[in-house]
């Protein structure tokens, strides 16, 4: 290994402690924390406690939400569980996705918010339900939220 990578390393690590100490990290998950806690932040979900709660990350005023993150630079869909499950689905796209839309800027995360309804068109005929990026396109509830907005927050 060498330094460069030992340096990288230590900083990641030490992000994850500064990331758990402040609140958004709840597990070793971490991107789905970070997916969970922008959902939270950018809808108001409610979290559930246990970290491991099969069909759903949190509630809102609709019931039980499922939360998705992609931050990948490869893949087309996102799989996006079964909403017999949920009331709602939240996807969080992150700033390095394959799938961001146009105008995606590197310190943005685009929320997309969906009802059971939306996803239960999705089924595929191998039967599963996924989110492309044409679904996010034409999502009618997005909301934009910027590591910039979060950082002035934090020195305020």
């Amino acid at each position: 290994m060498n330094a460069a990578q030992q340096l990288a390393i230590t900083g990641f690590f030490d992000s994850v402690s500064q990331l758990e100490a402040v609140g958004v990290i709840r597990s070793s998950r971490f991107l789905g924390d970070i997916g969970e806690f922008l959902a939270k932040e950018g809808f108001g979900v409610t979290l559930v406690n246990q970290l491991r709660q099969t069909g759903h990350d949190g509630t809102d005023q609709d019931g039980k939400v499922q939360i998705k993150f992609n931050n990948s630079t490869e893949g087309n869909n996102i799989n996006v569980g079964n909403p017999k499950d949920y009331e709602t689905l939240i996807v969080v796209i992150g700033p390095q996705s394959k799938l961001r839309e146009e105008g995606h800027g590197p310190n943005e995360f685009r929320l997309y918010r969906y009802s059971k309804r939306d996803v239960e068109s999705w089924r595929s005929k191998s039967g599963g339900y996924y989110c492309a990026k044409e679904r996010l396109a034409s999502c009618a509830t997005k909301k934009v939220l910027t590591t910039h907005e979060c950082q002035s927050d934090a020195e305020g």
